[in-house]
């Protein structure tokens, strides 16, 4: 009997259970749009793959057996869920529901995903979304995980055989000091002409300290820094004192939206950095999340007009 159950169809389970609510083969091939002649052989054919009659039939009723009501409470057990199964799947496609988990750095997530909220929510207010700031390497960790469907940030300059990058912009180094500071009065600042000036940088390593490191000419200021700090908030903060001077990217400067505070490309050839979105390769974006992911590449281009960013080719 187990081989016959595979020839079982959800088409003849539903019309078991059409049956048995309605107590009519009429009624039930009423509502299940066949022929009551139809729907009757659908049942014997049930009947005849479980070896067992599941309705006593006489010329006025038909109600269930015993083995066949047992049988009817499962089947409309397992009909409930595939229905709401196929109800939630429905709901995600249509983004009546869902959970986007995006991961990145600060000035990422507020210059790029931040700025599409309010799109998406529009188009889908049950959506929900979690941002998280990460450092790059834990980003690509995440991914991994399947703790975020992407990351956006700085793309590694090493290809990554597991992970598929999506270059949006490009944003260059510069100098940032109080508005009114004599380091950033020039178009270019260049910092073997500074001379003795605090600078102000971020207590972890980063590629600004490896940059100024093979740099030529660098006054010992910026290899020693005057102050370090564990945060670009508290490093601007200083720079607001309108004493030292910092380095950042432009779309960190962008996301700090401090008028008081100045940036100033730099005249020695800092890299680039390639910023944009990461995912895991292979791996299908929920509906939710790959409307956030074509929301925010359709939002890149509005970043072009700021200083020291550009798109990517």
């Amino acid at each position: 009997m187990r081989d016959n159950l595979n020839n079982l169809s959800l088409r003849q389970l539903r019309a078991v259970e059409k049956v048995a609510r309605y107590q009519s083969f009429v009624e039930a091939a009423s509502h299940l749009h066949l022929t009551p002649s139809a729907l009757s052989e659908s049942v014997k054919s049930i009947e005849a793959s479980l070896g067992l009659r599941l309705f006593d039939r006489t010329t006025r009723s038909v109600r269930p057996t015993a083995v066949g009501r047992e049988f009817i409470e499962l089947v409309r057990g397992a009909l409930s869920q595939l229905d709401r199964a196929v109800q939630v799947v429905a709901e995600l496609q249509n983004l009546e529901r869902g959970l986007v988990r995006c991961v990145g750095a600060t000035s990422a997530l507020s210059c790029l995903v931040s700025p599409c909220l309010a799109d998406l929510w529009r188009r889908a207010p049950q959506v929900r979304v979690e941002m998280r700031t990460s450092v790059a390497l834990d980003t690509l960790d995440a991914l991994r995980s399947g703790e975020a469907d992407f990351c956006v940030g700085a793309l590694p300059n090493v290809p990554t055989d597991d992970i598929d990058h999506l270059p949006l912009v490009h944003d260059c180094f510069g100098l940032v000091a109080e508005r009114h500071h004599p380091a950033v009065e020039a178009p270019q600042a260049d910092l073997r002409r500074l001379g003795q000036v605090p600078y102000v940088a971020l207590t972890t390593m980063t590629m600004i300290d490896s940059t100024l490191g093979r740099l030529k000419g660098i006054p010992a200021e910026f290899l020693q820094p005057s102050i370090r700090v564990d945060g670009t908030g508290s490093l601007a903060a200083v720079l607001q004192q309108g004493v030292a001077v910092g380095i950042l990217p432009a779309l960190a400067i962008h996301q700090m939206g401090l008028p008081d505070l100045k940036f100033c490309p730099l005249v020695q050839p800092f890299p680039e950095r390639a910023l944009g979105m990461s995912r895991l390769r292979g791996r299908s974006l929920t509906p939710a999340a790959q409307a956030l992911w074509d929301l925010i590449v359709a939002h890149a281009p509005r970043l072009q007009g700021i200083q020291g960013i550009r798109l990517a080719d």
